[in-house]
């Protein structure tokens, strides 16, 4: 092993080591007991696969089923239950699936070991990112299927012109073969983000061949990556229409959406009446316009130089300069990215049922190509003269920003309460009253809190209920009749400047220390 493998080699560790260490602070963080919307949902449907031993009831997710299945295949192998799984396991595996596969990805678009290795470590540094990769839903598994996807077709192309023998054509097909098998996957988890990742891949071919008659010296290379990435993405889309038919019949439904989005957004675009605004909550989430800007730096300072770096090479290709057939597959599948990221702002104002903020979601697998691009960049920056001259004052305020940036995500990704109104933890003690008022009421409400926080708990641990009792958050219902107090549910209310029932008007009727359950005063005998 020589001396260049070997300091890759440590590089490949040390980045791993460093994913790890995120992973195992953000599960610290709240030791384990932490939860929130999609983290809820895909344990519960875990949960009830477990029960029902089938991926297929009433109130499965409609989008994709392989990420359900496997949490629950670990009940069944391990006897780890997915409450447990999904929030102190799979948040290292999700870190060690998004660096491996953007190591993978990004070495072959750049022809970089170091450019790949810079490029990981700085997905760290984009929170949207880490937080997409830890919680408990199925895009750590779309996450590493885009990256890995866009690795085996840019592998099936020789570099360089190559004899086509036997051995060349196994070659190409075991790719190829790699890249549908992935293709299959990343349908049946989400067939959303499948679709999003064929479309992408559609339009960064047609910006391939677009910009082919630009080049001289590499648009021969250009030909037959464009042909692959067209081809593979294609049949991608068939893929994802197959499973939405054939494989998982409760993603048919998205056929419909689709229709309803158009027609929603062309309302939106013809009218200028706007349904919702998502961009409205983020706001009121965070502590303050500073704390946000301060947890959110990174992102910003990553699109700009990715944009300054895709200006630079938009130059070359523009002057006719040599740019590599890899990097103009980075480049087409970054604009590709950058501009659903564009369409889904204005989709966003329809009040689309799905869901809402398309924009932050779609801009998560933007940033995956945004990063090596920003990476091409910092070297480009680190080989100028006047840089080199000054090598260890740049290298120890780098290695401080790193630390600083870092230290800002992982903050920002636990929603810590020093900069976020909304919390995703739970104390014990909150478990321990939610269950007694699951196991023991009949057919009463429990309000919990300004928000779902210990909704999510709720629906998490309890997927049913025996006694059809209900945990709410938010404004209380007529049916409230319990309500819960705890230090944190205070805390939280007060930091969202939200309502506080009572509690001294009306009856405790559970208290362990640290949570109490007060029960509203009956006005007659007759009420229980």
């Amino acid at each position: 092993m020589n001396a260049d493998h070997q300091a890759a080699t440590r590089r490949l560790v040390l980045m791993l080591a460093a994913g790890l260490g995120y992973a195992f602070l953000f599960v610290v963080r709240y030791r384990g007991l932490w939860v929130e919307n999609d983290t809820a949902f895909f344990t519960r449907d875990a949960v009830l696969t477990v029960q029902r031993h089938s991926v297929l009831f009433a109130g499965d997710y409609p989008h994709g089923f392989l990420y359900t299945a496997w949490l629950a295949s670990f009940q069944w192998l391990a006897g780890v239950s997915p409450p447990v799984f999904n929030t102190v396991v799979a948040p290292f595996v999700g870190i060690t699936l998004m660096l491996g596969a953007a190591y993978l990805c990004y070495r072959v678009l750049t022809h970089s070991e170091r450019t790949a290795t810079l490029a990981a470590w700085m997905l760290l540094a984009v929170p949207e990112v880490v937080f997409s990769a830890v919680r408990g839903n199925h895009e750590k598994f779309n996450i590493a299927i885009l990256l890995l996807g866009l690795w085996a077709l840019a592998a099936s192309v020789p570099r360089g012109p190559a004899a086509v023998t036997s051995a060349e054509r196994v070659r190409q097909f075991t790719w190829l073969a790699l890249f549908l098998l992935l293709m299959l996957m990343n349908a049946v988890t989400n067939d959303y983000f499948a679709s999003t990742l064929a479309t992408a891949g559609l339009l960064a071919a047609g910006f391939m061949v677009a910009a082919r008659p630009r080049l001289t010296r590499s648009a021969a290379d250009v030909r037959p990556l464009a042909a692959r990435l067209a081809v593979g993405m294609a049949a991608a889309g068939g893929v994802v229409v197959w499973v939405m038919l054939g494989v998982y019949p409760p993603a048919s439904q998205d056929f419909t959406l689709l229709s309803t989005a158009a027609i929603k957004l062309w309302h939106l675009l013809r009218t200028g009446r706007v349904h919702s605004n998502p961009y409205a909550a983020p706001a009121a989430q965070w502590a303050g316009s500073f704390s946000y800007l301060l947890v959110a730096s990174f992102r910003w300072i990553m699109f700009a130089a990715s944009l300054v770096v895709f200006v630079a090479f938009g130059r070359r290709l523009w002057q006719r300069r040599r740019v590599p057939a890899h990097v103009l597959m980075l480049l087409a599948m970054y604009l590709a990215l950058g501009l659903l990221v564009a369409v889904a702002i204005p989709l966003d104002f329809t009040g689309l049922a799905a869901g809402s903020n398309l924009e932050v979601r779609n801009f998560t697998y933007f940033a995956l190509l945004a990063t090596p691009l920003a990476a091409m960049g910092l070297f480009a920056v680190w080989r100028h003269p006047l840089v080199r001259r000054k090598a260890q004052r740049v290298a120890g305020w780098s290695a401080v920003m790193v630390a600083a940036f870092l230290a800002a995500g992982v903050v920002k990704v636990t929603l810590d309460p020093l900069v976020s109104n909304e919390w995703i933890f739970y104390t014990p003690a909150e478990r321990q009253a939610v269950g007694f008022f699951v196991a023991h009421a009949h057919s009463m409400g429990l309000w919990t809190g300004p928000d779902n926080r210990l909704v999510y708990m709720a629906q998490s641990l309890w997927p049913v209920t025996p006694h059809d009792n209900v945990v709410m958050g938010f404004k209380p219902l007529p049916l409230t009749a319990d309500f819960l107090w705890s230090p944190v549910v205070v805390a939280n209310t007060e930091a969202q400047h939200g309502w506080l029932p009572p509690y001294a008007a009306q009856n405790r009727v559970y208290d362990d220390g640290g949570a109490a359950i007060y029960q509203t005063v009956p006005e007659s005998p007759f009420q229980r």
